[in-house]
């Protein structure tokens, strides 16, 4: 019985070993899992802390600018947080801001869900980062990050930057001082282009 002969050359020899092994490793193998584990449809997690009674662009308050942005945003469940998440039926039914910003509590609920795509919508100054990027890492699917504090705030934008990443998901940004809720609506659409409830 004959064997296939073995290259005489070492790096073709390893060139074969490399092309059947597997090719998934690290970030790839990562993401893949994200995706594996997801449902279906979308979930938008809105941070209702006190920062959001701060006034924003045309003197109105931040709340008032993401409840009339999320009015016209695509199909998704909703959940509110500050100190504690809630899963709210409208745009609209945003509770008044106050409290904390447990993120991890509203990651963790949104994991729940098992969702395809979640927008994490917040000025990002979580109460605990360690605790809310552990809870982005068990969501399924991607994590969107749509930043909506001071332009200057550089601790808080790499932050929501990391979520992204975590999320093997995409970035966006506006200073409500700057954007109102139209631009801020086109930007939620653009980052959730569909989806079910």
């Amino acid at each position: 019985m004959s064997r296939p002969l073995a290259p005489a050359n070492p790096l073709q020899a390893l060139i074969q070993q490399a092309a059947s092994a597997p090719a998934e490793t690290g970030n790839t193998a990562r993401y893949r899992r994200r995706f594996a584990s997801a449902g279906t449809g979308q979930v938008i997690v809105a941070d209702v802390s006190g920062s959001m009674a701060d006034l924003a662009w045309g003197g109105k308050r931040k709340i008032e600018v993401l409840r009339e942005a999320l009015a016209g945003a695509p199909p998704a469940r909703l959940i509110a947080f500050s100190s504690s998440p809630s899963e709210i039926a409208s745009s609209a039914e945003l509770p008044e801001p106050g409290g904390g910003t447990a993120m991890h509590r509203a990651l963790d609920a949104a994991s729940a869900i098992r969702p395809e795509r979640t927008l994490v919508i917040s000025d990002g100054q979580p109460d605990d980062e360690g605790l809310a990027l552990a809870s982005a890492e068990r969501l399924s699917g991607a994590i969107d990050v749509l930043y909506i504090g001071p332009d200057g705030d550089y601790a808080a934008i790499a932050f929501m930057r990391a979520l992204a990443r975590a999320g093997a998901g995409r970035y966006a940004s506006h200073d409500l001082r700057r954007a109102g809720a139209m631009l801020l609506g086109q930007t939620i659409r653009g980052l959730l282009p569909g989806g079910s409830r």
